[in-house]
């Protein structure tokens, strides 16, 4: 070929992959909605208004040199910035540098969001080329990889509710895999050097990624080290110093997790999955909205890769690809986890969630397979009813893919249809009664109820939030003290949540006064429509106050106090400061004893037991001064 041809060709690529970023920009764009340019508040839909509560916490306690703090407004009390916030500790760096160049808060919180999103094209593309697909695999595995993330409905719906970190990681975990591959390949150094870096951010964004790779790297390694037997020792160092970069690069926050690890709770509550939901996504049929989502499932783009990367993999196995290895351990192993790892110890990572990294494991052989089939021109050889029934079954598979994607757009559909006799019915163009927009722009309208809280709140007593979005993002939004928010946080303070206690009415009036009394709940607020009528039958408990953002809002009757004992407390970040009080009478604070409070000048602290918490609150035995304050020291002894 002559040098003019391989330019031609190679312009022809990036014009390609232009189109291609084009297109998935426009799709971004689409999906983000009204909401571009980016907004200041914080998203708040599902698990973003939890992370905007810990992005939070975290910029305060860096603003004194510390990545967690003791967050008085989470559950009576409670460490924030360790073991719950593992999935967003890249996030919370994100946010921090972009607020220390000046961005607001919320605009550089939800700028990662649309980081995500612009990085997959890019990455998807490196990745491939880096295990050494040719350009136009490349660019298939390119375009498949965003008709994935904007068509499939449970990769579709975990960026949409929130899980944005672990999706991100689901598609970049293709990067540090296909640098591994070629630095035991090549030997070269910059693929290591490569590898130990993504790899190190990887686990920052989301440390699951360990369970992504951890079988197709440890499958390309003992293939080098004892199958093939050319690694030299250099070698093996190499490959354990990219493991000990990633390890390095996290163990700041590792190493305070693991001093609270006594405090984790079962974690196997959602997305458990199972065997049976093969079929319910081969045929795309909504069995379980907490595993797959509430969304209606489309997955012909993934059964599409799936057909091609099977195909690609038999292709590679005949060839003796030496691609094969991590690509069908990586594929196995994610899709054991996706319909296995329910009835295993893999319950605690929830994992049917690992469908999202499965789809985006197909993509590189899947490509391969693809652009291959697609070069050769079948369709030239086929005669007579054999090319009419290519046809046939190609439009048919066309007609399927464009409908799944069309399920995605019902925003800019008609949401119900008149009749001839001038009625309506609740029938949008793609024949449901609703289909939600499933875009960014979808937010839940609260910041009524923020200021109504905002208002009322003077520090003297707590907010019981039945709502678990709510909760999260009144944590975010203002200094009021609540419980509530996500109902099954994996930790042990979560005790201190009525209504994970408690469930649904009906209540024991009497146990439920005794809960306000315990935990100096002044307020109280839920949903309308919440079996609201017991709460208002019960007018010695609560009373209303207020009706927000559909929110009803009762003023707790009972006589509560964030104090047992004489005198006044004042709480934020860190601090509990405590005046007027009799310093010859032992005092019970109502606030989660934690390991690293210290109390001053010349008083201590021991750890109070209550019945139904399994951690306890602070006692301050006497004598103490008349006004002293509890800190966290951040030392353990």
């Amino acid at each position: 070929m002559s040098e003019a041809r391989r330019r031609f060709a190679r312009a022809r690529v990036w014009l390609a992959l232009l189109v291609i970023v084009g297109v998935h920009l426009a799709l971004v764009d689409y999906f983000f909605g009204a909401i571009l340019p980016l907004p200041e508040l914080p998203f708040n839909r599902g698990d973003f208004a939890t992370h905007a509560n810990q992005v939070r916490r975290v910029l305060t306690g860096l603003e004194s040199g510390h990545h967690w703090v003791y967050d008085v407004q989470l559950l009576a009390g409670a460490p924030n910035g360790v073991l719950f916030d593992a999935d967003v500790k890249g996030w919370e760096l994100w946010t921090w540098a972009l607020v220390e160049l000046g961005v607001g808060e919320g605009r550089a919180y939800n700028a990662f969001v649309l980081a995500v999103h612009l990085a997959l094209p890019i990455v998807v593309f490196g990745a491939a080329r880096i295990a050494r697909l040719d350009r136009r695999p490349a660019l298939a595995a390119t375009g498949l990889a965003v008709l994935l993330w904007s068509f499939d409905s449970f990769t579709h719906w975990m960026w949409f509710i929130g899980t944005v970190t672990y999706s991100f990681v689901a598609y970049f975990a293709l990067l540090p895999l296909a640098l591994f591959y070629r630095w035991l390949e090549d030997r070269r150094p910059v693929f290591a050097i490569g590898c130990a870096l993504s790899l190190a951010l990887g686990h920052l964004v989301h440390p699951y990624i360990f369970f992504i790779l951890v079988a197709p790297m440890l499958a390309l390694y003992v293939r080098a080290a004892w199958v093939d037997r050319d690694l030299r020792p250099v070698d093996h160092g190499i490959t354990l110093g990219i493991a000990a970069v990633t390890l390095g690069a996290n163990f700041w926050w590792l190493k305070t997790a693991l001093r609270f690890f006594h405090y984790i709770l079962d974690s196997a509550f959602y997305a458990q999955g199972g065997i049976e939901f093969l079929f319910y996504d081969l045929f795309g049929l909504l069995h379980d909205p907490s595993t797959q989502g509430m969304i209606g499932p489309r997955t012909a783009v993934r059964l599409l890769i799936t057909i091609a990367a099977l195909a690609g993999l038999r292709a590679w196995r005949r060839s003796g690809d030496r691609r094969h290895l991590p690509c069908v351990v990586l594929i196995v192993t994610m899709a054991a986890l996706t319909y296995l790892g329910g009835y295993t110890p893999a319950a605690q990572i929830q994992p049917y969630r690992h469908n999202l990294p499965l789809g985006f494991a197909l993509l590189i052989p899947a490509a391969s397979w693809l652009s291959g089939a697609l070069e050769s021109r079948p369709w030239q050889t086929l005669r007579g009813p054999a090319r009419g029934l290519a046809l046939i079954l190609g439009l048919l598979a066309l007609l399927h893919l464009t409908r799944d994607a069309l399920y995605f757009f019902a925003p800019s559909m008609r949401d119900r249809q008149p009749l001839d006799d001038g009625r309506e019915v609740l029938m949008n163009t793609l024949g449901h009664a609703y289909t939600p927009r499933y875009r960014y722009d979808q937010q839940n309208q609260w910041e009524g109820v923020v200021a109504w809280v905002a208002e009322h709140d003077d520090g003297q007593g707590r907010w019981l939030v039945r709502d678990q979005v709510l909760g999260e993002y009144l944590m975010a939004r203002t200094q009021a003290q609540l419980i509530g928010g996500f109902m099954v946080r994996n930790i042990e303070h979560s005790d201190a949540n009525w209504f994970r206690r408690a469930g649904d009415p009906p209540y024991s009036p009497e146990a439920v006064a005794r809960y306000f009394q315990t935990y100096g709940v002044r307020w109280l607020i839920v949903p309308r429509g919440d079996r609201k009528s017991w709460w208002d039958e019960h007018p010695r408990l609560v009373t209303r106050a207020g009706f927000v953002d559909e929110m009803i809002i009762y003023q707790v009757n009972v006589d509560t106090r964030l104090l047992r004992g004489r005198g006044r407390v004042d709480a934020s970040v860190n601090r509990i400061e405590v005046t007027r009080t009799r310093p010859d009478e032992d005092l019970v604070l109502r606030y989660h004893w934690m390991e690293t409070l210290r109390c001053a000048p010349d008083c201590k602290i021991a750890r109070e037991p209550v019945k139904g918490d399994r951690v306890g609150f602070i006692r301050v035995p006497a004598p103490h001064p008349r006004d002293f304050v509890i800190e966290n020291a951040y030392v353990w002894e």
